[in-house]
């Protein structure tokens, strides 16, 4: 995706790319953060996949400023995620969150596959 934006002659075209898009790599290299973070960018902070983002939000262990519509782009404070990433506790519960969530996802995948195993066999 390329996103044209005007930009002063004097930025570099290494520091444009910087600044629309910091991928995951960029996120954690960074020397400051900017000031809202989407989920992709805390996804890599907590070093997780960024689907998971969206279990810790219903579990209300994220919360998103403002009040997205469920189709929309979620933004968070940077602030209240470094505080998080300091607190062990929140990062048991939300890895806590993150591993019921891929059992009950294995759980359902494998009751899907038992059903087509019992399909076929009869």
């Amino acid at each position: 995706m390329r996103v044209e934006l005007f930009w002063p002659h004097g930025l570099q075209k290494a520091e444009k790319q910087f600044l629309v898009s910091m991928n995951d790599s960029r996120i954690l290299n960074a020397v400051r953060l900017p000031a809202r973070l989407n989920s992709e960018q805390v996804a890599a902070l907590l070093n997780c996949h960024k689907d998971y983002i969206q279990i810790l939000i219903r579990k209300n262990l994220l919360t998103p400023l403002g009040r997205p519509s469920h189709n929309a782009t979620r933004y968070f404070a940077t602030q209240s995620i470094e505080r998080l990433l300091q607190d062990e506790v929140f990062l048991e519960q939300a890895t806590n969150a993150m591993y019921r969530a891929v059992k009950a996802k294995n759980k359902m995948s494998a009751k899907k596959l038992g059903h087509l195993e019992q399909d076929e066999a009869a």
